[in-house]
């Protein structure tokens, strides 16, 4: 038989003519984009034409689309979020449940900062990023609990070369991690 691929930008969904795909293909695939230079407009739907400002808004986006594939493509720029609690301050934090596969994507050679990034009940992909470690109240850059992480070309590092008494990766409860590349 032959299906229709549908895929999912922000609000949008594009039909693509022609394309027979499989049972395996069959999920819609969610696209957001993140800017952190995007100017503050009052439309910010996570569109490649209007981009989310903070990571955070897309990540929270993720959380209405469950059991989907997710890509966030973000640009250059300096991402944290300082609405968490003390303990997260700062840190950029994914618990969105392990349904959904989520892919975060930089563009090498530009790769955006992270200020520390907690994966908790989650399953990432984080592709060409810098995480620091130096960022408040992170014990580490990269905090994995009960999920699972794939990491390709990303840096773990200080930024300001301040940090002290911090790793760079750490997991616990029952946590995977799949390195390929270039982790630092």
């Amino acid at each position: 038989p032959t299906y229709i691929k549908l895929k999912a930008s922000a609000n949008n969904i594009t039909c693509i003519d022609g394309v027979a795909i499989g049972f395996s293909d069959q999920l819609i695939e969610h696209t957001f984009y993140v800017d952190a230079s995007a100017g503050n407009t009052s439309i910010q739907d996570g569109s490649q034409d209007h981009p989310f400002k903070e990571l955070m808004q897309a990540i929270s986006a993720v959380e209405k689309t469950n059991g989907q594939n997710i890509i966030i493509n973000v640009a250059a720029g300096d991402y944290g979020y300082s609405h968490e609690s003390e303990n997260n301050k700062n840190r950029i934090y994914i618990n969105t449940g392990l349904s959904n596969r989520i892919e975060i994507n930089g563009t090498a050679g530009s790769e955006p900062w992270l200020n520390g990034v907690a994966v908790r009940n989650a399953n990432v992909y984080l592709k060409n990023l810098k995480i620091d470690i130096d960022a408040a109240h992170n014990t580490s850059g990269l905090m994995v609990t009960n999920g699972n992480a794939s990491l390709e070309g990303i840096t773990i590092k200080s930024k300001t070369n301040t940090a002290q008494n911090k790793s760079g990766l750490s997991l616990s409860n029952h946590s995977n991690v799949d390195v390929r590349n270039n982790l630092y």
